[in-house]
């Protein structure tokens, strides 16, 4: 058997404040002003509520949630968008940072794809304290994109720990099989989920989830090979194999609707 699945998969991300989380944030303040001297330091995240600060150094010091303003989300989309620090006279700062001090900088708080935050410092800076900050920061978001990489197998144990333990007490091979789809959707974040069986060297569909009644028919009428592209190989090598760009992929089954990726595992 293979479990098949189907999305746009990418590691989950908590803007939770754990312990540890909030120990990245305190630590990031604390070297931003070490190196760099800073009189106002501000992490922020962005809130439905608001403006979330996160960690910070400076009199007067911030509420733990600033009230949102438009005037923000110029220099939130800005960074988000270039990923590049931005230098300029306390003046023209458009993020609440606390303290005060000549200059401003600011900087996304990020790793690969992800934003965790933002950060707005206050002093007097030049040309290369950006580059001393964006290094700082960087070596805070490859914590965190760690910590979340940590905490996401963590999730994922706990889950197949219980989903062993409900197969266990499954009435039927057909409800254990239910719950091998519905976990291997939760743990993926996949749009469609399936499980084929091996029947006389034919791949035949014994569960599924997500796939519309069009897409079942579909990919019954075109079963996955136990010989070739990625299932094959997954059954050939007894191992997951997977692909990011199904539609272009010659080895990948044909793309489903709103689905760029594909992962195979056999059992």
């Amino acid at each position: 058997m293979a479990v098949e699945s189907h999305g746009s998969f990418s590691p989950a991300v908590l803007f939770t404040m754990e312990p540890e989380r909030r120990a990245i944030y305190e630590q990031l303040v604390a070297t931003l002003h070490e190196v760099l001297g800073c009189s106002g330091i501000a992490v922020l995240a962005r809130d439905d509520a608001g403006v979330a600060i996160l960690a910070q150094y400076g009199t007067p010091a911030l509420p733990a949630l600033v009230e949102s303003s438009p005037s923000f989300t110029p220099f939130f989309e800005q960074l988000a968008l270039t990923h590049e620090p931005v230098l300029a006279l306390r003046s023209l700062a458009g993020l609440p940072t606390p303290g005060a001090g000549r200059d401003w900088i600011a900087l996304p708080l990020a790793a690969t794809d992800t934003v965790y935050g933002y950060i707005s410092l206050l002093g007097e800076f030049d040309s290369g304290s950006a580059l001393s900050a964006h290094a700082v920061m960087l070596q805070a978001a490859q914590a965190l994109l760690w910590l979340g990489r940590w905490e996401f197998t963590q999730t994922q144990q706990t889950q197949l720990r219980a989903l062993d333990a409900r197969i266990r007490h499954a009435p039927d091979q057909a409800a254990a099989l239910a719950l091998i789809v519905d976990t291997s959707m939760a743990l993926t974040h996949a749009s469609h989920s399936c499980i084929f069986a091996n029947k006389q060297g034919r791949a035949v569909m014994v569960a599924r989830r997500g796939y519309s009644p069009e897409e079942a028919v579909l990919v019954q009428q075109i079963p996955p090979s136990l010989e070739h592209g990625l299932s094959g190989r997954a059954f050939r090598e007894r191992a997951p194999a997977r692909s990011d760009d199904i539609e272009h992929d010659p080895n990948a089954l044909p793309a489903l609707a709103s689905t760029r990726s594909q992962l195979i595992v056999p059992i």
